[in-house]
């Protein structure tokens, strides 16, 4: 009987050992030991934490690296080469489908529009405010009532990006105060502040007021 458990323990010693998993395999391997600088690797194995901090994110205050932008509108927040994204008022936009005055402005503006290049940005009274100056062409005898109703929706099938009033009030009142400028033309202004983006007006008054504020385009 001793002989034969001899031989079970003689057989069980000559089974080869197992092999060691590689240590990146072994648990708690995705985590540095306690002192390490190494930085966690992410779970999977795959690359940085993601609860880590980017190196390359700005430090600066958000309304500072606002403000660099405010210099360099065309590109910076583009979604293409040449692309420019701005707020469009009323004044700009009717002067642009009446063709009322031959400007530089209105001419090159019109060309990045047909090239796909400007993606516009305005407060809802945006509507109201280009169909009222439209009704003002036909009261003074300038168009026809034909004339007009098919620029406002020549205008109307524009993609322009709508902004809520409710969001924009507090501070276009605010600026209607400090700047003498009526709260429709404050909305206006408050939406380019807000957004970092160029307003393009016709309004030369307006354009004086805020021109401290952001960049303005007038024609």
């Amino acid at each position: 009987m001793r002989e034969g458990l001899s031989r079970r323990r003689l057989r069980g010693a000559e089974r080869p050992r197992p092999r060691e998993r590689p240590l990146a395999r072994r648990r708690g391997a995705r985590h540095p030991a306690a002192g390490s600088s190494a930085p966690p690797v992410a779970k999977g194995g795959c690359g940085i934490d993601p609860r880590l901090p980017r190196k390359d994110r700005a430090r600066r205050p958000r309304h500072e690296r606002r403000r660099d932008r405010r210099h360099d509108p065309r590109g910076t927040r583009g979604t293409g080469q040449g692309q420019v994204k701005l707020v469009l008022d009323a004044s700009f936009a009717v002067l642009w489908v009446t063709r009322e005055r031959d400007e530089q402005a209105v001419a090159e503006f019109d060309s990045r529009y047909h090239a796909g290049q400007v993606e516009m940005h305005a407060p809802e009274l945006f509507v109201v405010e280009t169909a009222n100056a439209l009704w003002k062409h036909v009261r003074r005898g300038k168009r026809t009532v034909e004339e007009t109703v098919t620029m406002f929706e020549n205008l109307r099938d524009v993609p322009i990006k709508l902004h809520r009033h409710r969001d924009l009030a507090v501070h276009a009142f605010d600026l209607s105060l400090r700047r003498g400028i009526s709260p429709y033309d404050a909305t206006y202004v408050a939406l380019a502040v807000r957004e970092v983006l160029p307003l393009f007006t016709a309004d030369r008054r307006l354009a004086t007021a805020v021109d401290d504020l952001l960049d303005v385009v007038t024609a």
